[in-house]
């Protein structure tokens, strides 16, 4: 009984902390995504500015 009780609880864990890894990793891509979004846009605009 004691073994199955274990077996749930590691497995439980295990999923649990996939997912963490995985919301942190996408976090990360996207705080990266918004970044190169921010520095076109800058280069857009600094573009802009020097053709008037």
């Amino acid at each position: 009984m004691n073994n199955i009780y274990l077996f749930a609880i590691s497995t439980g864990m295990g999923f649990i902390c996939s997912f963490l890894i995985l919301r942190l990793s996408l976090r990360k891509k996207k705080k990266e995504k918004t970044k190169k979004c921010e520095e076109l846009k800058d280069e857009v605009i600094k573009g802009l500015q020097k053709l008037k």
